[in-house]
């Protein structure tokens, strides 16, 4: 069982590569290019199992060598990627406003809550312009509606459906973007959530 990580050497990366039974370095290659590593592995044909970082040439070098060998992320990189995808998984899972929970000076928290701001996401932002946009364009066919033009030339104008350009002119402004709470598996635990954040901020 080998351990592949990339090694600063100089102004470069090299690779070192350790058996993981002994711990001991077996080998310090000089750069950490494709044929480096696969040259490497192709002449040590016994090795079955290597743990390594996450860098990409490392996985299709050992890969060409040998299609045998079995590949796992190392314990730190594989944490990292859990903490990573638990990140992610909150992000989705919260909603733009959450609802900070005061604690008391035992650390309890306290009956009335306030709420904090998050940044919006992606798709928020996306809502939130193209509804911009819209109340834009309503305004200017309702400028255009008062100074006598009939629906009909109005949908003709901007090639729209007459029906939606009868909804713009009746808008008085732009669509409402509220965030729209969706159930998550996450919700349970939530208020646990929470409650460790706040204990954290107060470390």
């Amino acid at each position: 069982m080998l351990f592949v990580k990339g090694v600063p050497t100089g102004s470069t990366y090299g690779a070192l590569i350790c058996d993981l039974c002994t711990h001991r370095a077996l080998d310090i290659l000089e750069d950490r290019e494709t044929e480096t590593i696969k040259q490497w592995f192709e002449n040590h044909p016994e090795v079955l199992l290597v743990s390594r970082d996450r860098y990409n040439v490392f996985r299709q070098a050992i890969g060409k060598a040998n299609p045998a060998i079995v590949q796992v992320s190392d314990r730190f990189h594989l944490t990292k990627n859990l903490w990573e995808l638990l990140d992610e998984a909150l992000l989705k899972a919260m909603s733009t406003k959450i609802r900070r929970m005061p604690l008391n000076n035992v650390g309890s928290i306290q009956d009335h809550p306030t709420e904090r701001p998050l940044p919006m996401n992606a798709d928020e932002k996306k809502r939130l312009l193209n509804a911009q946009k819209k109340w834009t364009l309503a305004l200017k066919i309702k400028e255009l509606r008062q100074q006598g033009l009939a629906y009909l030339k109005l949908a003709d104008l901007f090639h729209l459906d007459r029906r939606t350009i009868k909804k713009y002119c009746e808008m008085n402004g732009p669509m409402d973007q509220k965030h729209r709470y969706r159930a998550s598996p996450a919700d349970p635990y939530m208020d646990h959530i929470r409650h460790c954040v706040h204990l954290w901020e107060r470390r």
